[in-house]
């Protein structure tokens, strides 16, 4: 329908392919609104309704996702600290080199939340940057925040003594409409799983022999 309005924009239709807009976007709201329950915030639920009011208006449905990763600093400090307990070290899997690959799994995660409620058409999550302008429209913003922190659980292999150190990881989010005072905050928390698997192929030292993988 958008297509149709920008490809032909005298045409008689216009008026009905609005409507249609407007009726997809009410419906998905409905159904959001149904998910949050009869106990959701007021605050939530008025934000969610600007936030695709604003996207309808500008026949947008990008929501620009932006990242703050952890400080390095911090994590070097960990590092420091697991080391004299023969623990793996942690920074090298939050890097600048890896933040791609990460934060597009993050991106991807949070397009899958809210793709079971928004149509991709109507609310579409896409990772971006400060200079990464695809729309001559300023976007509504998610912004993500992330902190990394060891927990008191210690992992080791079955089959040798390496051990690793269960992580917590913060997230603090934002999202933001253009030109609204008011900004839509999330929080949660990520623990370690029961069990996980690695990979160490390049690993050598006195305390293991290498291996492929470990569970």
């Amino acid at each position: 329908l958008r297509d149709m309005i920008r490809k032909y924009p005298d045409s008689p239709f216009i008026g009905k392919a609005r409507e249609g807009i407007h009726a997809l976007i009410e419906a998905s709201l409905e159904k959001f609104k149904a998910r949050a329950g009869e106990n959701a915030d007021p605050k939530m639920l008025g934000f969610m309704q600007r936030l695709l009011a604003y996207q309808e208006k500008n026949d947008i449905a990008t929501v620009s996702v932006r990242f703050e990763p952890p400080q390095t600093v911090a994590l070097s400090q960990l590092d420091a600290e697991l080391t004299r307990k023969n623990i793996a070290p942690v920074s090298a899997h939050f890097s600048a080199g890896s933040a791609r690959e990460r934060e597009g799994i993050i991106t991807t995660a949070l397009q899958k939340g809210f793709g079971a409620i928004f149509p991709n058409d109507i609310l579409k999550f896409e990772r971006s940057t400060l200079t990464d302008r695809k729309s001559t429209v300023p976007l509504p913003v998610m912004e993500i925040r992330y902190t990394v922190e060891p927990t008191d659980t210690i992992f080791k292999g079955k089959t040798n003594a390496r051990a690793f150190v269960g992580i917590r990881v913060g997230f603090d989010l934002a999202l933001r409409i253009p030109g609204d005072p008011e900004v839509l905050p999330i929080a949660l928390t990520v623990l370690p799983p029961d069990r996980f698997t690695v990979s160490y192929s390049t690993y050598r030292s006195k305390y293991s022999t290498p291996r492929p993988t470990e569970g």
